[in-house]
């Protein structure tokens, strides 16, 4: 494919396209800026929460919190969902990549430099203003502090392997970012909260005001971890600010959402359950709700480690599940029907071309598990397997129902004598680390920055730190470093396609579904938009008082 050609799709990172590119392991390099702190000039005068309303009431069916970058990858994107922190781009909801802190972007012949214009009208919440050099430092501050070297996690080099170079101008208004081999994702890849930017050197974690100093048009006020986050305008925006501050509530209850919907406590609410959804449209005018199916999975991960390394209980397992009854009925539809692990709507990666090889069928399943000699030795109605009863262990969070849905589990898999029980948790991290399951939920982008790449990594062996099913496939590993290495988006669609069939033909995972986004708001906002490509745009600048 000509290079010329390759750029476009990067660029657009359309999801029909599924633009891939060459990510992957850890590089050195530094900034050629030293550390600074320099304003770069006086913050502007009257500042953004100028034509501000007084308080917006949001409701969140997750933990509310601080998280940021330097806690876990996964927690830096409750800053940008706060309205807190911004990235160079932004993914727009028909997945092409916008500007954001930045004016626009240049490769050169190669892909080897690309060169950003950074905004000159941008401060950040402390009043500092947003230069080049800032804007080098804290993404350097972020490789820094993910280098494995450092005791980081590596979780960024999955989405862009680390420039050789980040070389900031401050006088030309430009951020250049130089590598040794051709990185075609780099606008991309730029939109992840991973790399919202941030003035580290003024972020103090123990005091709330600057505990993540950003860009965003709302600021840090008051914390209750796991409960409620308190937002003030950030007066140095560059815009006017819709509200002087934003409370936001943690509900895990869906019902309690709408609740709060209609008693007028909450003005918007984020990730309900489709029949509060259903519910609030048929209550009139007063209500607004939006619904993007976009690019999440839901889905469990399998412990290889475990009792279900054994292929015939394994596959009996996803056998025994109706997952088209639980995603239709027990969920009520918050989660469409599939097998594949990465939604056919991307249908360069086969899609529905791909056949179940495990289709609900418990007869199926009893007849796998008896000729295998996994039986009831002692009639007490439970499988054994090397002499002890099967009990699996099935752990899962309240997020987006996926509780609801493990729940439905253990009687349909005791239709095959197989015994099972379910153990809450607020940590799949922590729980996967550990290996204490059989099966774990998670419900993840699975085409962040229009990649899959760094999803379909969680399978790789060569990844300890997020192999969580302790899955070995040398077939997989090979495809996969042939992903990250290639240039050629019809190529690397060929490689996925390969790879989620290696995935599906070995029972890797378990599929819950692909989630459907949605939001809900009374009549008294107005600007509520569900962004189905990129799930980190929560509470945006669009989001008003109703007039």
């Amino acid at each position: 494919m000509k290079l010329k050609k390759v750029l476009a799709l990067a660029l657009a990172a359309a999801l029909a396209v599924g633009t891939l590119a060459a990510c992957g392991g850890s590089g050195g390099g530094s900034s050629d800026s030293g550390a600074s702190s320099e304003t770069g000039g006086a913050a502007p005068s009257g500042g953004g929460a100028a034509a501000a309303g007084d308080t917006l009431h949001v409701v969140i069916n997750y933990d509310a919190s601080l998280g940021t970058v330097a806690d876990s990858y996964s927690s830096c994107w409750m800053p940008m969902r706060m309205a807190v922190s911004e990235a160079l781009t932004k993914v727009a909801s028909d997945g092409s990549i916008e500007p954001w802190l930045a004016t626009g972007w240049q490769p050169n012949d190669d892909a080897t430099e690309w060169v950003f214009t950074i905004r000159d009208d941008v401060y950040f919440s402390t009043g500092t203003k947003m230069t080049p050099t800032l804007v080098a430092d804290a993404i350097n501050y972020l490789y820094d502090f993910n280098d494995p070297a450092n005791g980081g996690s590596d979780s960024l080099t999955p989405f862009m392997i680390r420039p050789t170079a980040i070389t900031p101008d401050d006088a030309a208004g430009t951020v250049t970012f130089t590598f040794d081999t051709p990185v075609m994702n780099v606008p991309c890849a730029l939109s992840n909260p991973a790399f919202g930017i941030i003035n580290w050197y003024e972020s103090d974690h123990d005091t709330i005001a600057t505990y993540e100093v950003g860009t965003g048009h709302y600021v840090y006020d008051a914390v209750t971890e796991g409960h409620s986050v308190t937002l003030s305008a950030n007066e140095h925006y560059y815009e006017d600010v819709p509200f002087q501050h934003v409370e936001v509530i943690a509900q895990g209850d869906s019902a309690a959402q709408s609740y709060a919907l209609q008693d007028g406590s909450a003005d918007v609410a984020f990730n309900l359950a489709m029949s509060d959804i259903q519910f609030l449209n048929g209550l009139g005018d007063g209500y607004e709700t939006h619904v993007a199916a976009g690019a999440r999975s839901g889905f469990f991960f399998i412990n290889f480690d475990g009792v279900l390394g054994n292929e015939v209980l394994r596959k009996a397992v996803i056998t025994a599940i109706d997952m088209q009854t639980i995603d239709e009925i027990t969920v009520g539809g918050s989660y469409i029907y599939g097998w594949t692990i990465l939604s056919p709507t991307y249908s360069q990666y086969g899609g529905d071309g791909m056949a179940n090889p495990y289709q609900y069928d418990p007869a199926a399943a009893n007849a796998m598990l008896d000729e295998a000699g996994i039986i009831d030795n002692d009639g007490d109605g439970i499988r054994e397997l090397d002499g002890q009863n099967i009990d699996l262990n099935i752990v899962s969070s309240a997020s987006r129902q996926m509780d609801v849905m493990a729940d439905a589990f253990p009687n349909m898999l005791a239709e095959i004598g197989i015994g099972s029980h379910r153990t809450p948790t607020d940590n799949q991290v922590d729980v996967c680390t550990s290996g204490a399951f059989d099966l774990v939920n998670w419900n993840q982008v699975v085409m962040q920055t229009g990649d899959p790449s760094n999803f379909l990594y969680q399978w790789d062996s060569n990844s300890p730190s997020t192999d969580y099913g302790r899955y070995d496939n040398a077939e997989y590993n090979a495809l996969y470093d042939q992903l990250i290495a290639t240039a050629d988006a019809d190529e690397a669609a060929s490689i996925v396609t390969q790879m989620q069939q290696i995935l599906l033909d070995d029972g890797a995972y378990l599929l819950g579904g692909y989630y459907n986004f949605n939001s809900a708001n009374t009549s008294a906002v107005t600007g509520v938009v569900t962004n189905g490509t990129a799930d980190y745009y929560w509470i945006t600048n669009d989001i008003a008082p109703a007039q």
